[in-house]
C-alpha cells in the first residue's frame, strides 16, 4: 500500500521502515505469503473522524479481501513469530539479492527487539 510501515507503541505511531522509492508499495504481504509467518490483512477505511487541523483522531475500518478496496495493509506478528522470522531472514540473506525486501525484514525484526515488552506487533502500511 504505502511506502512507510508503522507500528503503534503506547498509542504513538513509530516509523519502522521507509522505502527508498516514492511509489513503491509495502511488501509486508511477502512475509506472510512467501515465508508463512504472521497474519496479513487488507484494510478498508469505513469512517474516519478528523480534528480541526485535518488530523485523523478516530479511524473506523474493516478488513477486506479485495485489494482494490483496500486503503492500507497490516501484518500482525506475535513474539513467537520472531524466531521464525530470524531463521527465514538468514536463509534470504544467503540466497537472495533482494536488498529492499531483506532490509524491510531486518527493520521489522529490529523493531521487535527494541520493544521486548510487546507480545503482538501490528505493522501498518501507510494509509
Amino acid at each position: 500500500m504505502g511506502r512507510y510501515i508503522n507500528c503503534f507503541v503506547g498509542g504513538e505511531g513509530k516509523i519502522v521502515w521507509k522505502y527508498g522509492f516514492g511509489v513503491q508499495n509495502s511488501e509486508m504481504h511477502r512475509i506472510y505469503d512467501e515465508l508463512g509467518i504472521g497474519e496479513y490483512k487488507l484494510v478498508k477505511d469505513v469512517d474516519s473522524q478528523e480534528d480541526n487541523l485535518g488530523k485523523i483522531t478516530n479511524r473506523i475500518y474493516e478488513y477486506t479481501d479485495d485489494w482494490r478496496e483496500a486503503d492500507c495493509d497490516v501484518l500482525i506478528l506475535t513474539r513467537s513469530d520472531i524466531p521464525k522470522l530470524e531463521e527465514k531472514l538468514a536463509i534470504l540473506k544467503a540466497e537472495s539479492n533482494d536488498e529492499w525486501y531483506i532490509g524491510m525484514i531486518e527493520a521489522i525484526r529490529d523493531f521487535t527487539i527494541e520493544h521486548p515488552d510487546l507480545q503482538e506487533f501490528v505493522f501498518e502500511g501507510e494509509w
